[in-house]
């Protein structure tokens, strides 16, 4: 399981210097252009997308996501659950 923040509109430096001040876990990579968002289909913030190992994106989330919803999201992917369109 990997996670991966973009920082669409933030300037990269600040936006990097962020996620080391807060100890965010998980690889950011810069994206002021919004290229890379667009191509996800990126609606606005905050958007959560979940996607499987072939890189086919199964969930998206637009809006706030708690930790269960995130989780039975993840648990759905890593079973293989082929069921129901993207929530949110």
């Amino acid at each position: 399981m990997r996670f991966l923040g973009i920082l669409q509109t933030d300037d990269p430096a600040a936006g990097l210097e962020w996620v080391r001040s807060h100890g965010v876990p998980y690889a950011s990579v810069a994206d002021q252009a919004g290229e890379f968002a667009g191509d996800l289909g990126y609606i606005g913030l905050p958007n959560t997308f979940v996607v499987d190992a072939a890189g086919v994106i199964r969930f998206q989330l637009a809006g706030a996501t708690d930790v269960e919803q995130l989780s039975g999201l993840l648990d759905r992917v890593l079973a293989g659950s082929e069921d129901g369109p993207s929530p949110g």
